[in-house]
């Protein structure tokens, strides 16, 4: 089980630096290299993308619309290890929502936070899952 922890972070972290390079201006929730010295290694990141609009209402719509384009994407360029949820410590795959309401521990709708989540597993083609964000962020307007 550990083995699969410590891979499961590895395939985070690589895609993470991925996401940076190829979309600088999302911002990435991910932890710190720093904790995960110190034996802290998740599979989760949340992904808030870059959005556009003259108003804050404006801005919403687009990113929502934004992350559904990236999550549908995902789902049906890879619809053998993409999955629509997040789920904690699968053996397979990647698992993408939003807003992740059983992460954040509200149900309440003003205080979803409507960012994207991944949850990466040890077990996935991470070129694919890369080569398809990178199509994902050349699509963008």
């Amino acid at each position: 089980m550990n083995q699969r922890i410590e891979d499961a972070y590895i395939n985070t972290r690589e895609f993470v630096r991925f996401i940076n390079k190829t979309l600088p201006t999302a911002k990435i929730n991910f932890v710190s290299e720093e904790l995960a010295q110190q034996g802290f290694t998740p599979s989760v990141f949340s992904l808030d993308l870059p959005t556009k609009g003259a108003t804050d209402e404006e801005k919403e719509m687009y990113k929502r619309a934004l992350n559904l384009k990236l999550i549908n994407l995902m789902i049906t360029e890879i619809p053998n290890e993409s999955k629509f949820c997040v789920s904690y410590g699968q053996l397979k795959g990647c698992y993408w929502t939003i807003p992740a309401t059983s992460t954040q521990g509200t149900t309440k709708e003003g205080d979803k936070d409507y960012i994207v989540r991944a949850s990466l597993s040890p077990n996935l083609d991470l070129e694919l899952h890369k080569k398809v964000f990178l199509s994902f962020v050349k699509s963008m307007p």
